[in-house]
C-alpha cells in the first residue's frame, strides 16, 4: 500500500492521514502498481511457479488469486513442513508471508490479482504469460 502526497514538483511523501484512514492511493504487487501487466512474469505449462508472498502492509489484507488456476500447494506462514492444497484463493495479512505453488496445464495469459477488486483497481493486478 502507498499513501502518498505531493511535497514539491515530482518529490512525493508519506501522508500519515490516509495511512490512518487506511486510504491508498496504489496498491502494489512488489511496489509498482500494474507492472506485471505490463511486463508479465514469465511460466512454462508443466513447470512449477513458486510464489514468495510478503504482505507489507501496513494495514490492509490481501486475497491473493490466480484467475482460471488452482494452487497446487499453499504454505502459510512460509512453513514448508505443512501445506494447504487445491487453494483458489488464500488470505494473507499485513507483516505476512505465504508461498505458493502452482502449476499451468495450457498455455496463455493468466491474471493474478488481490481478490479485493478495489486493491485490484489500484494496481494490485498482474499477468502470467506461459508458454510450452
Amino acid at each position: 500500500e502507498w499513501y502518498t502526497r505531493q511535497i514539491s514538483g515530482t518529490l512525493m511523501g508519506q501522508d500519515f492521514s490516509k495511512m490512518a484512514d487506511i486510504d491508498p492511493d496504489v496498491v502494489a504487487f512488489n511496489g509498482i502498481a500494474f507492472q506485471y501487466k505490463d511486463r508479465p512474469l514469465p511460466a512454462r505449462v508443466g513447470e512449477r511457479v513458486r510464489i514468495y508472498f510478503v504482505d507489507a502492509g501496513p494495514s490492509m489484507w490481501s486475497a491473493f488469486h490466480t484467475i482460471g488456476e488452482i494452487f497446487d500447494r499453499v504454505y502459510a506462514d512460509g512453513n514448508t513442513s505443512d501445506f494447504l492444497s487445491g487453494v483458489s484463493t488464500f488470505t494473507v495479512g499485513p507483516g505476512e508471508g505465504v508461498i505458493f505453488d502452482l502449476t499451468f496445464d495450457h498455455p496463455g495469459t493468466y491474471t493474478f490479482v488481490d481478490h479485493s477488486m478495489a486493491h485490484m483497481a489500484l494496481g494490485a493486478a498482474g499477468v502470467f504469460k506461459v508458454t510450452q
